[in-house]
Order: C-alpha cells, then sequence, then structure tokens
C-alpha cells in the first residue's frame, strides 16, 4: 500500500473508509498537501490521454485547438482531483496488489469522466460559468459569436446558430473526455482476477 494512504488511514485514529473519505473533504488543503505527488501523477496521465485523443484532430481545424485549450484550462485549474483521488484511494484499499501505475491511470480515467458529466450537465443547465470561468459551451459559443456575428436572444433557446454550434461543441468534448476514460479504463494494467467486469 502508498506510504501516503496508510498514513491517511491512520490519520486522526483508526476509522471507516467512509469517516475517512468525510474527513479528507473536509481538510481538502491537508489532503493536497498528502498527496501533492498523486496528484501531479494524476495531471500527467489526464494530460498523455488527452493529447493522444486530440492526436486525432492534430492540425484539422481551429476547432481542434479550441478542445485543447479548454482541456489545459480544466487541467491546470487547480482542481482537488477528489473523485480520482478517491478512487485510488480505494483501489489501493480493497488491491494491495495494484501498481500504482494501474491506480494512477484509475484515478486519471474518473477523473475524465467526471469532467464529462460537468460538461454536459452545464450544457443541460444552460450554465454560462463554472467557478468564476465560462462553461466550455459558452466558450465555443463566443467562438462562434466572434466567428459569424450572431448572438442569442435571451431566454430563447438555441435562438442562435452560435448558441447551436457552441452547444454541439461543447457536447462532442465532453465525449471525447469520456472516450478518453474509456480508454484508461480498458488499457489497465491489471490482471484478469483485479478486473472489474
Amino acid at each position: 500500500m502508498d506510504d501516503n494512504l496508510a498514513d491517511l488511514l491512520t490519520w486522526r485514529g483508526p476509522k471507516s473508509v467512509q469517516e475517512t473519505l468525510i474527513e479528507i473533504e473536509r481538510n481538502a488543503s491537508q489532503f493536497r498537501e498528502i498527496f501533492t505527488a498523486d496528484i501531479a501523477a494524476i495531471d500527467d496521465k489526464l494530460e498523455e490521454a488527452m493529447a493522444s485523443e486530440a492526436s486525432a484532430f492534430a492540425n484539422t481545424s481551429e476547432i481542434s485547438e479550441m478542445f485543447a485549450t479548454w482541456f489545459r484550462h480544466y487541467r491546470l485549474n487547480n482542481g482537488k482531483r477528489m473523485h480520482g483521488l478517491c478512487a485510488m484511494i480505494v483501489s489501493q484499499i480493497f488491491d494491495e496488489e495494484i501498481s500504482r501505475e494501474a491506480s494512477i491511470r484509475l484515478a486519471a480515467a474518473v477523473q475524465l469522466f467526471h469532467h464529462h458529466t460537468l460538461v454536459h450537465d452545464d450544457v443541460y443547465d444552460a450554465d454560462t460559468v463554472r467557478r468564476g470561468w465560462p462553461t466550455s459551451s459558452a466558450a465555443y459559443e463566443a467562438f462562434f459569436d466572434r466567428t459569424n456575428g450572431n448572438p442569442r436572444e435571451a431566454n430563447v433557446v438555441f435562438s442562435s446558430s452560435s448558441w447551436r454550434r457552441g452547444t454541439a461543441l461543447a457536447i462532442a468534448y465532453g465525449k471525447i473526455c469520456s472516450a478518453a476514460s474509456r480508454q484508461l479504463i480498458a488499457t489497465l494494467p491489471i490482471s484478469p482476477k483485479q478486473r472489474i467486469d
């Protein structure tokens, strides 16, 4: 088991996994300090996974560069990576034989899938801001507004081609994140005995 994980599980006395995870959420800054190296490894794996997906679109259009730019923004926004770290911790708790590479890949896969769900949630809720930044659909819509000059009408769903195109592009971006997540899961370096069907 990873030393950071062993320290965490004995942190402030023995607790159930659920109690430990709740305490971690409450103490996120201390959590980040404990898992700095793991967060960096997860971020590196996220970058690697999305670079692989982006290579399929390389030099095809300005839109492919927008995908890469938006993903870089997500990766660098200094999130806690709680979803991925929790998946990593749980994988190490339930399988002490799991390699660090496998648990990091799993963590990155969970983070990418979580990002996919947030992108789609923003689309479904017609949100334009998340954590003080434009949502991906709002950013893509703004791109099409600049190139087409076709702004939306207030409170009229899909009132402009820019809004429709921005939304479609955000959904495609979310699906690319989902595909990258599934690719990481499919290629986990684990034995058939360890694989969860």
